[in-house]
């Protein structure tokens, strides 16, 4: 099962999935970057208020697979940023 939706990334880093809440057993998350100039961070490592990840260009899209579930974080570099997210 999967599950697709466009949510809002912004400046202060937050926990990153399509529903109301994580998919339960999620191994594969697809991170596409909506916005035409403002790059996002996606990752699992947050220190403070600092993401350490991924960078995921305008128009861009990643695939992160993982052997186990994860919590995974998304901060935009900049402004609000739309993104497109499919959990499996």
């Amino acid at each position: 099962m999967s599950i697709s939706a466009v949510k809002t990334v912004v400046s202060t880093a937050g926990e990153l999935f399509a529903g109301s809440a994580v998919l339960e057993g999620r191994l594969i998350l697809v991170v596409r970057n909506m916005h035409d100039s403002v790059a996002i961070v996606v990752g699992s490592t947050l220190v403070s208020t600092k993401l350490y990840g991924y960078t995921i260009e305008p128009g861009e899209k990643e695939k992160l697979v993982f052997a186990e579930p994860t919590t995974v974080y998304a901060q935009s570099l900049g402004c609000a940023v739309p993104v497109e997210v499919t959990e499996a």
